[in-house]
């Protein structure tokens, strides 16, 4: 999804879960593109998501999702802020040891600290 001036925070309202909420509407992008308007670049607005049906089944059965999807979520995110600093390390040390200015084995150590 490609943001510009006009971002839209997307949650779920009276108990509908955030899980269920991001879901359904990754879901839903491609009906969003076809219904989106403007003369310089397609354009989605609050009245194009008024365009769109989605499916619910009440408020209960989107927490019990929630429930079911969170350790994953949370694993996602921990994950991506683990790649996130193994990139940043890599960065750091891959020239180091390439100009010798660090040792493999000092490059080791530093590894082990920041793991």
């Amino acid at each position: 999804m490609a943001m510009n001036q006009s971002c839209y925070g997307i949650r779920g309202r009276e108990g509908v879960s955030d899980a269920f909420t991001y879901y359904t509407i990754r879901f839903q992008v491609s009906d969003l593109q076809r219904s989106g308007h403007g003369s310089v670049f397609n354009t989605i607005t609050r009245e194009t998501f008024k365009s769109i049906t989605i499916p619910f089944s009440g408020v209960n059965l989107t927490q019990q999702f929630e429930g079911f999807v969170s350790d994953f979520m949370d694993q996602i995110l921990h994950n991506l802020f683990q790649i996130d600093t193994l990139a940043k390390l890599r960065d750091t040390l891959l020239p180091k040891l390439i100009f010798g200015e660090l040792r493999v084995a000092d490059a080791e150590k530093l590894l082990e600290d920041a793991l």
